[in-house]
């Protein structure tokens, strides 16, 4: 295969990366994306244009969970890849945004290089933005995701409220994403994440070292 392709492919990465830092951007270099408020509709807003204009179906669920969907095998199920673009109050752009981005340009280049190659996939491949992953605004967290794999329940999470009385309903209708596309059926699941806490900023620290950490599964 030709990978010729890669340092321009970075570059891009890197100006798409940066750009999205720029919505809810904080004084400090972080961002406030909160879910379904109006930075994070320009977040969805812009991972919508930028996978309808590279060829990928773009899918929202009842839950405001976006799927930028690659078919290639008609009726097999999706490797899943991605993470989240919401933020907490105070969030870390890194935090959620990187493992979106950085999943939508790998399945690009998978895009690609099939294309190329002619090689037939045994599955179908598709980024996923969940929604409220992070719960700043409405608790619990990990809202989309959950629900997506039956652990929550859709009507009950739809009718929580925010601190205003706003529920998830009625604001996933007022940003234009209140879906009805049915989700793609996951094989599998990964995500790049970078966590963000406020620890190494409040004792003034650039770096840490990961020393353990904790697992979910589903």
């Amino acid at each position: 295969m030709n990978h010729q392709a890669a340092p321009s492919s970075d570059a891009a990465f890197l100006t798409d990366f940066h750009f999205v830092a720029t919505i809810g951007a904080t004084d400090n270099n972080g961002v406030d994306r909160q879910a379904l408020t109006a930075e994070d509709k320009q977040t969805r807003d812009w991972m919508r244009g930028w996978a309808t204009d590279k060829g990928f179906d773009v899918r929202v669920d009842a839950i405001g969970n976006m799927f930028a969907c690659l078919e290639f095998v008609p009726d097999a199920p999706y490797v899943l890849i991605g993470s989240h673009l919401d933020s907490q109050p105070l969030g870390g752009r890194f935090d959620g945004a990187y493992g979106v981005i950085a999943a939508l340009f790998a399945a690009l280049r998978v895009k690609e290089e099939l294309a190329e190659s002619g090689l037939q996939p045994t599955y179908n491949l598709a980024v996923v933005n969940w929604f409220n992953e992070e719960g700043g605004r409405f608790a619990p967290s990990i809202m989309g995701s959950s629900v997506y794999a039956g652990l929550f329940d859709l009507d009950e999470m739809l009718a929580v409220t925010d601190l205003d009385g706003t529920t998830v309903a009625e604001a996933l209708d007022a940003i234009g994403y209140a879906g009805t596309d049915t989700p793609p059926e996951a094989i599998s699941y990964a995500e790049i994440h970078i966590e963000q806490g406020r620890i190494l900023e409040r004792e003034a620290t650039d770096i840490g070292v990961v020393e353990a950490r904790a697992c979910l599964l589903y």
